[in-house]
Order: structure tokens, then sequence, then C-alpha cells
């Protein structure tokens, strides 16, 4: 299966540096921008369906790349793409994390801890139940508009390695990203192109 996957186009709270999680941000004039360019890139390419997170950043970016592409294919919104949840640290920059409760941050900085939202055997679990149902699906390409850190632990459990490596893997909003796989863990995975930025419009 050839998977195309977006991050959303750009909110106030990723130009500010807030943690969203689960918080349900608009894009900003940027992000649709973001989206409409992301749409233009791929108007020519043949996709036969769209899975992106219920959150509204990402259903607004999918909804205007959509209506570029022809047919045009199925959107489905499904809440496990959402962002990893980040629980009372929503909303907030990690310079306010890291004055108001240093412990934890530490904690988080060194290895996953976030008090109140999800560990990564949560995100694992949802990543690896959504991935059962689209591999399973006849699609032979597919566009899935997500988060940040959701997309990266994504890409980590299809190329098969732990999802503590996710940290290494940038991706900016309103990039694209191309991907060949057939399941998790697919030892024939290919990464074609990685966090590709694409020009507003």
């Amino acid at each position: 299966m050839t998977l195309y996957l977006v991050r959303h186009g750009v909110t106030s709270w990723n130009e500010e540096g807030r943690f969203q999680g689960w918080s349900d941000v608009p894009l900003n004039e940027k992000g649709r921008r973001q989206s409409h360019a992301l749409g233009q890139k791929l108007q020519k390419v043949p996709i036969d369906a769209i899975y992106a997170s219920d959150l509204r950043r990402a259903v607004e970016t999918a909804t205007i790349i959509r209506d570029y592409l022809s047919g045009p294919p199925a959107l489905f919104t499904d809440p496990r793409l959402r962002e990893s949840r980040f629980g009372r640290w929503e909303g907030l920059t990690a310079e306010e994390i890291a004055s108001r409760f240093p412990e934890e941050w530490e904690r988080h900085r060194v290895g996953w801890y976030v008090p109140g939202g999800e560990t990564l055997t949560d995100v694992e679990e949802r990543l690896r139940s959504f991935s059962q149902e689209l591999f399973a699906q006849p699609w032979k390409t597919v566009l899935v508009v997500g988060h940040g850190a959701l997309l990266r632990s994504w890409l980590i459990l299809i190329l098969g390695l732990d999802l503590a490596f996710r940290r290494h893997f940038a991706l900016e909003n309103g990039s694209l990203s191309l991907l060949k796989a057939s399941s998790l863990a697919d030892p024939r995975a290919r990464v074609i192109r990685w966090n590709e930025p694409v020009a507003e419009v």
C-alpha cells in the first residue's frame, strides 16, 4: 500500500509552541494556505481513500486537500489518529511546563512521562488497531492526515522500531511524507519521502 502522510496545517498553538494533544484547536490562515498547497501538490495522485484524525485541525486539512482530488475519494475520520494526549500540559509551552512542573518535565525529557495523558503503550495500541483495519482494505493509495507525534509513532511501528525512537524524526506542520508498506513491522517497508515541505500558495 502506498501511504501519503500529511501533518495538519499550522495552528496558533503550533506557532506559540503549545502542547495541543486532544485540544480541538483550528487551523490558522497559514495552516489553511498550507492545506491548499498540499491539495495542489496531490491533485494528480490517484488516492483511493482519506483517513484523518477527528480533531478539527486534521479534518480541516483533509477536507481542503480532498477538494482538489479527482473523485473525490471518501474521507473517514478516526479518533485513533488523534495526537498523543498530554493531560494537564495541554495549552502550555515547554518552558511553562518546566517552570510549573519541573520534576514531571525532567521525567518526560529523559523518557516518556505525561501526567494525566497517554503512555506510549496507549498510543501504540490504538495505532495497531487502526493499522490492522487499514491494511486489510483493498486500497492501493491512501492519504492519512494526522499529527506530529502520532505520525512519527506510526512510522516507527511500520519500520519495526521501538516508539522511543520517534523523537529522532522531525515532522513539520503541512509537510508531506510518502511510505510503502503492507503491514506494521513490514520488512519490505520503504520511506520514499519524509517531512517534505510544500510551498504555501
